[in-house]
């Protein structure tokens, strides 16, 4: 396929007195598919940086079983058919190669010399040879005014379906994106160009610069519900327990559901978030008809190691099995996905997966979906992980369970609290 020739711009300006917050604000209502991705360590110059990625003018994506979607710039989107044979990693590679950046740039420039996106959990049996059970319905439970949760008689199917499905794989590459150096106090607004495109970089940095921080309410309707009865999930972790214990695994993860119905701006929950839980990444995708955001799980996916390779090696590789590791550490990973299959049959979805950058250059950057939420459809899903060992005691770890459950909770409340103070 004839390469596409991208020039790659920038200007550089003083950020001490923007918030990537603010910039996102400013800018979610003026372009389609915005992300922002926040560093909360300022004092390391090393993950110090904040993005913000708006308007998509190319990428790939998995929405529908044995098709990919691809889209070029300044191209029509076109399908293919995939299937079990189908190598992913090659044609994440092979879409990558198309684009031909004419000069390489530097940190954080070369953010923008990039995709922008995620691989869910359900999405690594687009990589691996492995099949990830699926479930059509789960048992909910309300939570009461406490946020302690309660047995239930009833149930909902907030975990399948319209609720939850999103494209299993998804990765964007973005016309502008700002960089924001939080240990120097610099902003790089980035614009990627190639011809027969339009753009105006002037008209980004006087949106950034504007006063005005447009602000929508947010309120929940109803209670906060749970995907699993009390006494069925304490079977569940004492079952899981004593596997670890009896094919001698050193743990696993596994996890538990929750669903508040809401109207407004679910951004407001995110903000709540980086105050409740102000873990060192954290992201803001919002691609129209669903949106996740979330903290990142532990540091980003960042790895530099020396091996190896042949010549059929795809550098996408370890992406898919690292998001393999991450959930279930004991080996083989294929037995290690069986296993959480077997004792879990929630819908995992996203959660679990892994959500950031994918560089030309075959680099990735990425943070694990752990504490996320998906909006769609007037719901916020999510799940809350729990990490089991042979070791591990299942009352303490239904009261770690109920712990996180109401910190989320929490966020939902201190959303609607800010909400109704800013009107």
């Amino acid at each position: 396929m004839k390469k596409i020739l991208i020039t790659t711009s920038y200007k550089k300006i003083l950020a001490d007195v923007f918030t990537p917050v603010g910039i996102y604000l400013r800018l979610r209502d003026r372009f389609r598919d915005t992300i922002l991705l926040e560093s909360s360590d300022h004092n390391s110059t090393i993950n110090s940086y904040s993005f913000i990625g708006i308007n998509a003018i190319g990428g790939l994506e998995i929405r529908n079983p044995g098709e990919m979607e691809i889209k070029f710039p300044n191209r029509e989107p076109h399908k293919i058919s995939i299937d079990k044979s189908t190598n992913i990693n090659k044609e994440i590679r092979e879409f990558m190669d198309v684009l031909d950046f004419k000069y390489p740039a530097a940190m954080p420039v070369s953010m923008a010399q990039g995709l922008f996106g995620y691989t869910s959990y359900g999405g690594i049996h687009d990589f691996e040879s492995i099949h990830i059970a699926k479930i059509d319905k789960n048992k909910m439970k309300p939570g009461n005014s406490q946020g302690e949760f309660v047995p239930s008689t009833f149930s909902l199917n907030l975990f399948s379906g319209k609720y939850v499905n999103t494209p299993s794989v998804r990765y964007r590459l973005y016309q502008y994106v700002i960089a924001i150096d939080h240990f120097k106090s610099e902003l790089f607004i980035c614009e990627n160009n190639c011809e027969g495109m339009e753009g105006d970089s002037d008209l980004i940095e006087s949106i950034i610069r504007s006063k005005d921080i447009p602000e929508y309410p947010f309120s929940n309707i109803g209670i906060v519900a749970s995907s699993a009865d009390e006494l069925p999930f304490e079977a569940t972790l004492r079952n899981a327990i004593r596997r670890c214990a009896d094919e001698d695994n050193s743990g696993i993860f596994l996890s538990t559901g929750y669903a508040q119905q809401f109207t407004g701006d679910e951004f407001n929950v995110y903000r709540a978030l980086r105050n409740i839980n102000p873990g060192p990444h954290l992201f803001y995708f919002d691609y129209g008809d669903y949106r996740l955001f979330g903290s990142g799980h532990g540091t980003y996916l960042h790895r530099e190691v020396e091996v190896e390779v042949n010549d059929n090696f795809e550098s996408f590789n370890p992406l898919a099995s690292k998001i393999v590791a991450e959930n279930a550490i004991i080996s083989p990973k294929k037995k290690a996905l069986l296993f959480v299959s077997s004792l879990d049959n929630h819908n995992y979805g996203y959660f679990g997966g892994s959500i950031g950058f994918l560089g030309v250059d075959g680099s990735t950057n990425q943070a694990m979906m752990v504490g996320t939420f998906l909006s769609k459809n007037g719901y916020l899903n999510g799940k809350v992980d729990i990490f089991l060992t042979a070791a591990s005691e299942a009352d303490s770890e239904l009261e770690n369970v109920n712990r996180e459950l109401f910190s989320l909770s929490r966020a939902i409340e201190v959303a609607v609290i800010n909400s109704n103070f800013n009107s």
